[in-house]
C-alpha cells in the first residue's frame, strides 16, 4: 500500500512544483521588474559612468548611468551599486543627489561602490545660492565605499556642503570620502538621530568666498541638533587639512560620541601654512541645555589653534582617554 499511496502522490508532486514555479516567476516580475534579486529580495540596481544610460533597465548588463536615477526608482531593501569611476553632477540646482526616499530598519536601502571608489563630482553645478553635492533627508541607508568633491561657493557668501544629512535617523557613512569642498565635509543637522560615521575622511576642505575666507569649512560637523534625539556617533574617522575646524558640534543639543578618531592640522589654507578659519581640533559646543558628549580615544595633533576646546558647552563631558599635543593654542581648553 505504501508503494501505491507513493505512486499516486507523484503527479500531485509534480503539480505543486510546477505551481510554485509559476507562482516565483511571476512574482519576481512583479515585485523585482528588470533588476535582479538578492538573497533577501531587494533588488541590485547597477550604475556606471562609463557604460551607463539612463534608459537602460538597471541590470548588469545594462546598468543605469546615473545615480540620481537609480535613487528616483529605488525601494527599501535595494542595493544601489556604482561601478567606479567619476559621477559628475551639473546644473543650477541646489544639489548634486538629493535622497529623501527612505529604507526601513528591517530592509535598508545600500547605496554603495562595486569596487574600488565611486567619486561624486559636483564641481559642474552652478548655484549662486547653495550647493549640496549629496543630500540624505531620509532614515535607513547605509552608505560606504563612496568620495564627494567639489561643492563650489559660486558666489560670495554662498553656502557649500560636501554630504549634508537632514533630518536623518538610522543611517551609516561607512569609509566615505569628502574632500575639496568649499564648505564643509560632512554635516549632520536638524532633527538627526542614531546616526554613525564610521572610517570616514573629511579633509582639504576650503571656503575661499565667505566673509572670513576658510571660516566655515569644517571638516565633520554636527551642529544644530534640537534635544531628544538619539545620538549620534563618530567613529574611527579622520579631519584633517580643513580651513577651520577638524569636528565642531556647534548648537548640538542632542548627545555625540567621537571615539577612535584624529584631527589633525586644521586651521590652514589647505596645501599651505597661511592661516584660515579658526583651527580647533575638536570644538565641543556651544550648547544651552548641556548633553554629555562622549569624547573617547581621541587624538588632536598639529592643529592651529586648541587640540579640544569645550567652547562655551555647558554641563560636563565624558571625556576619556583623549591626546593632544603639537597644537598652536592649548592642548585642553
Amino acid at each position: 500500500m505504501a508503494e501505491i499511496d507513493d505512486r499516486l502522490q507523484r503527479p500531485f508532486a509534480c503539480l505543486r512544483r510546477w505551481l510554485t514555479s509559476v507562482w516565483i516567476t511571476a512574482a519576481l516580475t512583479f515585485f523585482g521588474g528588470a533588476y535582479p534579486m538578492t538573497a533577501d529580495a531587494g533588488r541590485i540596481i547597477y550604475v556606471s559612468p562609463t557604460r551607463g544610460d539612463d534608459a537602460n533597465s538597471g541590470t548588469r548588463d545594462l546598468p543605469l548611468g546615473s545615480v540620481s536615477a537609480a535613487i528616483s526608482v529605488v525601494r527599501p531593501g535595494d542595493t544601489i551599486l556604482l561601478e567606479p569611476g567619476r559621477y559628475r553632477q551639473a546644473g543650477a540646482s541646489g544639489f548634486g543627489l538629493r535622497i529623501r526616499r527612505s529604507g526601513t530598519k528591517a530592509a535598508p536601502i545600500i547605496l554603495r561602490a562595486q569596487s574600488g571608489e565611486a567619486i561624486i563630482d559636483c564641481s559642474e553645478m552652478r548655484s549662486t545660492k547653495i550647493v549640496y553635492c549629496v543630500q540624505l533627508e531620509a532614515d535607513w541607508w547605509q552608505i560606504s565605499g563612496i568620495a564627494v568633491t567639489g561643492s563650489r561657493q559660486n558666489a560670495k557668501g554662498a553656502w557649500a556642503v560636501g554630504i549634508n544629512l537632514l533630518n536623518a535617523r538610522n543611517n551609516v557613512l561607512r569609509s566615505v570620502r569628502s574632500f575639496r569642498n568649499e564648505g564643509p565635509g560632512i554635516v549632520i543637522t536638524g532633527n538627526s538621530g542614531n546616526n554613525r560615521l564610521q572610517d570616514c575622511k573629511a579633509f582639504a576642505n576650503y571656503d575661499p568666498l565667505s566673509a572670513i575666507p576658510g571660516g566655515n569649512a569644517d571638516g565633520i560637523q554636527i551642529t544644530a541638533i534640537p534635544q531628544g534625539q538619539v545620538g549620534n556617533v563618530i567613529s574611527n574617522c579622520r579631519s584633517f587639512d580643513n580651513s577651520d575646524d577638524g569636528f565642531d558640534l556647534w548648537k548640538a543639543e542632542s548627545l555625540v560620541t567621537i571615539k577612535n578618531s584624529v584631527a589633525s592640522r586644521n586651521g590652514y589654507v589647505p596645501g599651505s601654512s597661511r592661516s584660515a578659519g579658526d583651527g580647533v581640533g575638536f570644538k565641543l559646543g556651544k550648547n544651552l541645555t548641556g548633553p554629555r558628549h562622549r569624547i573617547i580615544n581621541n587624538l588632536a595633533v598639529d592643529n592651529r589653534a586648541a587640540g579640544f576646546d569645550r567652547n562655551g558647552g555647558v554641563g560636563q563631558l565624558t571625556f576619556i582617554d583623549n591626546v593632544a599635543r603639537g597644537n598652536g593654542g592649548d592642548s585642553f581648553n
